[in-house]
């Protein structure tokens, strides 16, 4: 899905602290004035984002009964609701900020208009919170010389926690783009705020793909393959998604992993189906999805702290023994070039 971010129109900006230490919610009554910082706030926004991994809101029960979609809903029925909905989404930030590494920073709520979604012209309400500051020097000329004077503010070089959601899609639960750079924090923003999950997509189709084989590797049933082979049949699955435009789930199994592994790879299947997610039995594969996997170790054999070998080529040109007279393991490569 093809995105790009509109102009922001006009916003407010709230403190939100830790609920378990007490720190309340700092609301507001009106807009900010945004003519010499709007710019600067698009250019950080729309760095820290990321289009790839888009998500929609979610909700036990259906998405109707998310709060934070019925708040962006009104908001996009009604500007005038603006600064109330702004301040009911704070509130619920706030009764969300429950673990105790969530740090007190400003909550911003914009509204964005003339995005670009898949070539539709659409609005956004956009979901930003500041909790990295830096300390920046100010200059000030007090009439008898000239004082550096440190302060603390919002850090311009990337947000943390943030998202924008597209109105488009409404029934599904809109369009969502999701930034969640923290992991201390028990993902509170995605999960406990926002209940953003994964659209059905093919990039999330390609990434559930790959998942199940990395599943598949870490299974018991894969516990007598050695990490040669199993670098082998990853390296395979991927290429297999890179080359193809469309691809169902048997030729997928049958050309990574061989007709032999058939039996194996059902059984994992219903396993995998039921704790995780249902595969889909045809996909369009992701050449995003492929290339992100692509540069993580899934085909990487690491030994001890000493070397990395990179598996992309074919079984026969590697070789694992063990020497007795050093009581240590060895690969063997054959190559014919040294690059």
């Amino acid at each position: 899905m093809k995105i790009k971010l509109g102009n922001i129109a006009y916003a407010v900006v709230q403190m939100v602290g830790n609920k378990t230490n007490g720190e309340g919610v700092a609301f507001s009554s009106e807009k900010i004035d945004l003519c010499d910082i709007k710019n600067i706030l698009f250019e950080l926004f729309d760095k820290s984002l990321k289009y790839d991994d888009l998500k929609r809101l979610d909700f036990v029960g259906g998405v109707q009964l998310n709060p934070v979609y019925n708040f962006v809903s009104s908001i996009f029925e009604d500007e005038n609701s603006f600064i109330q909905e702004a301040n009911n989404l704070a509130t619920y930030l706030y009764q969300q900020s429950l673990h105790p590494s969530i740090k007190n920073g400003e909550f911003y709520v914009m509204k964005i208009n003339d995005c670009i979604v898949d070539g539709d012209k659409v609005d956004a309400v956009g979901l930003f919170k500041s909790e990295l500051h830096d300390t920046v020097l100010k200059v000030v000329n007090n009439g008898n010389g000239i004082q550096i004077i440190p302060e603390n503010g919002m850090s311009l070089k990337k947000l943390d926690k943030g998202c924008v959601v597209f109105n488009k899609n409404r029934n599904d639960g809109y369009v969502v783009a999701v930034l969640d750079s923290n992991t201390h924090d028990a993902n509170y923003w995605t999960e406990a705020f926002l209940h953003a999950v994964s659209c059905k997509d093919s990039y999330h189709d390609t990434m559930n793909y790959i998942d199940f084989c990395k599943g598949f590797m870490a299974s018991e049933t894969m516990e007598t393959v050695c990490k040669a082979d199993k670098a082998i049949m990853m390296n395979k699955a991927i290429e297999t998604l890179k080359s193809s435009e469309e691809l169902d789930f048997s030729s997928f199994v049958n050309q990574a992993f061989g007709e032999k592994m058939k039996g194996q790879i059902d059984a994992f299947k219903e396993d995998y189906e039921l704790s995780q997610t249902k595969l889909p039995d045809t996909i369009l594969p992701s050449k995003t999805a492929v290339k992100k996997q692509a540069t993580t170790k899934i085909t990487t054999i690491k030994l001890d702290k000493n070397f990395d070998i990179k598996v992309k080529g074919v079984k026969d040109l590697l070789e694992q023994g063990y020497d007795e007279n050093r009581g240590m393991k060895y690969y063997k490569l054959y190559y014919e070039e040294e690059k």
